[in-house]
């Protein structure tokens, strides 16, 4: 199901599996959707519903979203700030200069409401351009003709949502691919000897993903399991450059701290955990990297 290939052609596009999983969520809405037009009457062209309703997806899988509270309020504001958008786009459809004043007004009320959260500015112009595509064809002008359509997006809407409450959690995949992520930048920073400040960016960009996925899986029996992992990660973050600074690994070790790094990543690809007891901890180091390997193996027996 899920493939941890650095080098694949997705991971330069999509390197910590949102996109494939809003792709495989999508997916999975779109023949729902498809299968529940077909034992409905559309009053319109169907595909503006599904359009409508399978867009809600993709905004409340955003990595900002990343609470299971915050993908419910988010997709009812979005359905409810559509709905409002269509309506007033198709009653002002027929009156060109009332249309661009009230389109204007609408469009400026909206982004004056988030004003202070920049991020969902991205959200207000696809709700614009739906109610805009609500425009092709015959727009509805009158109250029956709205309540029919209103209701239609809602039927949608309300499948949409209970669909997405019950797919799968693919959630911990974007934290294992962070977590590999996280090592590999680990393992450059060992092969150069020194935190430079580029490596040093990226490593706080893999913390950032593991730090907002977290609230998604703090409900799971692991989640205990996850918490201890990130302490681990973070303590070997801290050793790693504290003897770094002290006294440089010699070629020896390196190659040591190398392999091990290499051997916990193919470990974490495979899904499995760490065969063979761990050599005791000659050193602070050492003692860092057998907590980390430990808090993996107790994730991956429960996960």
């Amino acid at each position: 199901m899920f493939i941890f290939t650095l080098s694949s052609f997705l991971d330069r596009f999509d390197p910590y599996w949102y996109g494939r999983l809003m792709a495989l969520k999508l997916s999975y809405v779109a023949v729902i959707l498809f299968t529940v037009n077909a034992f409905l009457k559309s009053p319109f062209s169907p595909i503006l519903s599904m359009l409508v309703a399978g867009a809600g997806i993709l905004v409340i899988e955003t990595p900002v979203v990343n609470t299971m509270k915050k993908k419910d309020i988010v997709y009812l504001l979005y359905v409810i700030l559509t709905l409002l958008t269509i309506i007033l786009f198709n009653l002002l459809s027929y009156f060109l200069l009332g249309f661009l004043i009230g389109a204007s007004l609408w469009a400026l009320c909206l982004y004056m409401l988030f004003r202070k959260q920049p991020q969902v500015f991205s959200i207000i112009s696809l709700i614009l351009l739906l109610g805009l595509m609500s425009l092709e064809g015959q727009p509805a002008t009158n109250i029956d003709q709205i309540i029919n359509i209103v209701l239609y997006f809602l039927e949608f809407c309300i499948i949409t949502f209970w669909a997405h409450k019950m797919f799968p959690c693919f959630y911990l995949n974007i934290y294992k691919s962070a977590l590999l992520r996280l090592l590999y930048s680990y393992k450059n920073v060992i092969e150069q000897k020194s935190l430079t400040p580029g490596s040093n960016i990226t490593l706080m960009q893999h913390f950032s993903i593991i730090k907002l996925i977290y609230p998604l899986l703090k409900y799971k029996s692991y989640a205990q399991d996850i918490s201890s992992l990130n302490i681990a990660c973070q303590d070997f973050k801290v050793t790693l450059v504290s003897t770094l600074i002290d006294k440089k690994p010699d070629g020896i070790q390196q190659k040591k701290r190398l392999a091990d790094i290499d051997k916990l990543i193919e470990t974490i690809k495979k899904g499995q955990d760490w065969q063979e007891g761990f050599i005791a901890a000659q050193d602070q180091y050492e003692e860092a990297f057998s907590e980390l390997v430990k808090c993996w193996s107790r994730l991956c027996k429960k996960s």
